[in-house]
């Protein structure tokens, strides 16, 4: 038996569009920001929240890669984004965006490259060498691999509610891993 995921995705997007017809939607992700940078193959955005252009209080926050990264700016009394900023923090936050057939190949490393081409950009533009990470869930597996590869780019790491051990030999298969050295 074959199963045509494009059919598959056809009616998964079916099926949400659905939802939001039946459930009225509520206005979340209320900070302001900016695309501070899109990658069209990926289909992955870096959001830029607050004013301050020239601080050195660099946060990237890595959200879950299923939830939408709003759940981190819920609205204006509960916000995880909000205080950060209101503390002096210029704050940036990746969208992973929704996946479509064409991402089916894209692995745990692929977010790491985008993280990277982001710090990147950003530590050039702010002319800084370090940033702090705050990943959160499958973020934080993200952002773990990240200060692994790149400990010379972190400042600081924080990880919320992620699963780190693992049954010995699973991680590879877990999460699709190809390799986990970079180039440098």
């Amino acid at each position: 038996m074959t199963i045509d995921l494009g059919h598959v995705q056809t009616m998964r997007n079916e099926f949400f569009n659905a939802l939001e017809v039946i459930f009225p939607s509520v206005a979340v992700g209320k900070t302001a920001y900016d695309v501070a940078d899109h990658d069209n193959s990926l289909n992955f955005r870096l959001l830029r929240y607050g004013d301050d252009k020239n601080g050195n209080r660099i946060l990237f926050i890595i959200p879950h890669i299923i939830n939408r990264p709003y759940i981190l700016d819920l609205n204006d009394d509960i916000s995880v984004i909000r205080r950060f900023c209101e503390h002096g923090f210029s704050v940036y936050m990746f969208d992973w965006g929704y996946p479509a057939m064409k991402q089916s190949k894209v692995c745990f490393l692929d977010y790491v490259n985008y993280m990277d081409r982001a710090v990147n950009s950003v530590c050039r533009e702010r002319e800084i060498k370090r940033i702090s990470i705050m990943g959160y869930c499958t973020g934080g597996i993200i952002s773990l691999m990240y200060a692994s590869i790149y400990p010379e780019k972190v400042e600081k790491l924080i990880l919320l509610a992620l699963r780190l051990i693992f049954p010995a030999g699973t991680i590879r298969g877990y999460y699709g891993v190809r390799h986990l050295t970079s180039e440098k």
